[in-house]
């Protein structure tokens, strides 16, 4: 299993949880590996990514180099991804059965978990920025939560986006907003769409905070965001987070950001030069 910046360790030990469900031995690099880890590196049956964004290049080289077949679809972020995570693994051993009664029994408990926090996410509105491949998982995510997911922000966008944006149609019509970093255009996305919460990355989120909508990180090196335990970790947070956002109205009523009041009036993307497109 390839972690290579894409998980925290909290993250591993729910991966680890999963996959031995199966009775599956995992070796688990580069991040927090020990040295001997590398040493095993060769020996595996086959390799698993976390995230296209990161893994591609690693994976791709031990297949060139040592012939090992991998996997590299999907983040397993949300019921719906981690259900395939699983499948695509078990499909490579033969273990299909055996996969689906597991996931049956998780996403069960799972549903039980989160019955408490329905009615609180309810038609909620939420904003989403970060990687290609997170974003749309965590839209998956939010969406299976209840919340209606009204925009995306992703970093870059490549091939590995497509399956996962092409298989989902509910997000399909909502803009979706391809720039690394262009805090202006996330200013006036926020301003128009009006979001009841922003979920991004860390170094971003203070730029919705500024403007009084609640945050919460889609990755924390000290978090739980993968797998089943993951869906209900990000749940309680979001839960906590949206019953109570005095700080961020109060953030939101005291700080000005740098942009005339004429630039929330434009087009969030009037900028953008299409002659050459």
């Amino acid at each position: 299993v390839l972690n290579v910046s894409s998980m925290s360790r909290i993250d591993e030990y729910e991966l680890v949880r999963l996959l031995q469900a199966l009775d599956l031995n995992l070796n688990i690099l580069p991040c927090y590996a020990h040295p001997e880890d590398f040493k095993k590196a060769t020996e595996a049956a086959l390799n698993v990514s976390i995230c296209a964004t990161h893994d591609d290049y690693f994976v791709e080289h031990l297949k060139e180099k040592y012939h090992i077949p991998f996997i590299l679809r999907t983040i397993p972020i949300g019921v719906k991804y981690t259900n395939r995570w699983i499948q695509d693994i078990a499909e490579f051993f033969g273990m299909e059965k055996e996969a689906a009664r597991f996931i049956d029994q998780e996403v069960r408990q799972l549903e039980e978990a989160l019955a408490p926090y329905r009615e609180l996410f309810k038609g909620k509105r939420v904003l989403v920025g970060g990687g290609e491949i997170r974003v749309v998982a965590n839209a998956e995510l939010l969406q299976y939560l209840g919340l209606e997911v009204i925009g995306l922000r992703a970093y870059h966008y490549d091939q590995f986006g497509d399956e996962m944006l092409g298989e989902q149609e509910a997000i399909q019509q909502i803009p979706f907003n391809v720039a690394t970093g262009q805090p202006f255009e996330m200013a006036n996305l926020v301003h128009r769409l009006k979001p009841d919460v922003y979920v991004g990355h860390v170094g971003t989120n203070a730029w919705a905070a500024k403007q009084g909508i609640p945050v919460i990180p889609l990755f924390h090196q000290s978090q739980l965001f993968l797998g089943y335990a993951g869906v209900f970790e990000f749940a309680r947070r979001l839960a906590r987070i949206l019953r109570n956002p005095a700080f961020n109205r109060s953030l939101g009523q005291n700080i000005r950001l740098p942009y005339r009041d004429d630039w929330y009036e434009k087009d969030a993307f009037s900028y953008i030069d299409e002659s050459n497109a």
